[in-house]
């Protein structure tokens, strides 16, 4: 446990992704793609299924290299991703020894209000 390989006071810090991230609409694929200098594209598939009993998102994405007109190469993948609600992770971190320090909008100093798809947390562990 990574409590156990911290000195007292020691910090711990991480993102997670909340249920505000459920990607919408669910079960619809979505396309984007980009233009890459050397006159290709590369385009980017995705479909998303949300598991309320688990709080699991599986994504579905594919990948597919065009060039004159044809698809030259395809790549696939699923990603998991386990969401959280704010009480849950909060909860956990208490149980595991860590005291919230501050709860924040990553890439910034703001604090967050708990709504936010991301979030990131600056824990100490529990000297008590």
């Amino acid at each position: 446990m990574l409590h156990n390989h911290l000195l007292d006071g020691g910090e711990f810090i991480f993102e997670v992704e909340t249920l505000a991230a459920i990607h919408e609409p669910q079960g619809v694929w979505l396309c984007r793609w980009l233009d890459k200098d050397d006159d290709s594209k590369l385009l980017l598939s995705t479909v998303s299924r949300f598991d309320p009993a688990t709080s699991i998102e599986t994504v579905l994405c594919r990948y597919e290299l065009w060039q004159d007109g044809r698809i030259i190469n395809v790549e696939v993948e699923e990603i998991c991703l386990r969401l959280y609600r704010v009480e849950e992770i909060e909860s956990l971190l208490t149980k595991t020894g860590f005291v919230v320090k501050n709860r924040l909008i990553p890439y910034s100093r703001e604090k967050a209000t708990g709504a936010e798809p991301l979030l990131l947390y600056e824990c100490e562990k529990n000297l008590g």
